[in-house]
């Protein structure tokens, strides 16, 4: 298991959720989807639809995003920055979901 003090561990962990918030953030703001600004490997974006209809659409993808409806934010959902093939398995999905449910 890694420590705090593998510099090592440390940085490759910090890039890659760097690099994970900017692919997520460009590719939310080209679907013009708001999100809360972090420095943390999770973050809320608000959704049409509510947070928690967004979570049960996400769930039949094959996707796990946390409503925060039981915070009083019932238009967020919650996700964390995963790997590269994650993140880009949510945006398929998100894009998938918001796509389908437009048309209904």
């Amino acid at each position: 298991m890694a420590a705090l003090d593998d510099v090592e561990f440390v940085s490759a962990t910090l890039k890659l959720v760097k690099d994970g918030l900017s692919y997520l953030h460009e590719q939310l703001d080209g679907l013009g989807l708001e999100y809360l600004p972090t420095q943390t490997n999770f973050f809320m974006i608000k959704v049409p639809f509510g947070g928690k209809k967004i979570y049960e659409l996400m769930l039949k993808e094959g996707v796990i995003v946390r409503s925060m409806d039981s915070y009083g934010m019932e238009d967020y959902i919650r996700i964390n920055v995963g790997l590269p093939e994650e993140n880009e398995r949510f945006i398929g999905a998100i894009k998938k979901v918001l796509n389908d449910r437009s048309r209904n």
